[in-house]
């Protein structure tokens, strides 16, 4: 091979060799724009050396080998910072936007539902929902738990309460229409089974609760009461916006009302003076009875003086 030969063979690898580097150089360049550092990666996050170095080599994202370096694939690492919570960029950019949009925390579900964070976690046991782990963090994923809250009535957020809330003041629980007739809640149960008066009580059912409609309940009572004893009889309706409370004293309340204690008081329940009922652990004094029976014993009194 002439000497001619050889020195152009020796031109033609040097253009070669700088073809390649120029390729390689525009290359780099251009995965430049797609990568990033270990250290700006780690400045991004607020991180010192060792800590971004550490992380990194935990491979939640891709890295990628360039004449010797380790750069951090910027779309891979996005990903990563949009489905974690413990890290956060400096810049402020909220962390976990996927993630959040995919699933709930316990303390997002303690919100929802108005409940303590201790019922959440009995609520997930109970029910047997999913769970995954973030950063040593429980979440739940939104479609199981989406399609877990439809198909159940017992818990509520916020928005189906405020619309119980309009059908619960136009209804009575089973604890309301006992303290109403003053009776046990057994006795209630009966009435609403009684063949008698099934059809003319309406029964609903919100959040997972039987209620009786005020409207049926009031039809009901106007004709119940006229099957009572003379001197059980209440003259007074329910109203739509009350329990039926407001018929009946308690034992504190006509303490207060006529400046004795209370045992005074149980003594004239012992005695007959006027009717009571107990319901549960309560005694419930009809307002009626009490007023008429209380009238006559303050003329008593005046009379001795």
């Amino acid at each position: 091979m002439s000497k001619s030969e050889k020195s152009e063979i020796e031109k033609l690898g040097e253009k070669l060799q700088k073809k390649i580097w120029r390729e390689n150089k525009a290359n780099l360049t251009k995965d430049g724009r797609r990568t990033m550092s270990v250290v700006e990666m780690g400045r991004l996050l607020g991180l010192q050396r060792t800590e971004s170095y550490y992380l990194a080599n935990k491979h939640y994202f891709r890295l990628i080998q360039i004449r010797g370096h380790t750069r951090v694939d910027i779309e891979s690492f996005e990903k990563w910072y949009d489905n974690q919570v413990r890290y956060q960029k400096v810049d402020g950019s909220p962390p976990g936007r996927e993630l959040k949009r995919n699933s709930y925390s316990p303390h997002d579900i303690e919100e929802m539902l108005g409940i303590c964070e201790q019922n959440v976690y009995e609520l997930i046991r109970h029910e047997n929902l999913p769970v995954i782990t973030v950063d040593y963090r429980m979440r739940i994923p939104k479609e199981a738990f989406d399609y877990w809250y439809s198909h159940q009535n017992h818990y509520r957020n916020q928005a189906d309460r405020a619309r119980d809330a309009v059908y619960e003041a136009q209804t009575l629980t089973m604890p309301e229409m006992a303290r109403f007739l003053g009776v046990t809640r057994s006795k209630v149960y009966a009435i609403l089974k009684d063949r008698k008066y099934k059809d003319q009580l309406e029964i609903v059912v919100i959040a997972g609760k039987k209620r009786v409609t005020k409207e049926s309940f009031n039809r009901w009572y106007a004709a119940y009461k006229k099957e009572l004893p003379e001197e059980e009889r209440l003259v007074k309706q329910i109203s739509v916006r009350k329990s039926g409370t407001d018929l009946y004293y308690t034992l504190d309340e006509i303490s207060e009302l006529c400046g004795v204690n209370k045992s005074t008081v149980s003594r004239w329940v012992r005695k007959g003076e006027f009717p009571a009922r107990r319901v549960g652990q309560c005694i419930n004094i009809p307002r009626l009875e009490f007023d008429a029976w209380y009238e006559k014993y303050k003329q008593k009194q005046k009379r001795r003086k």
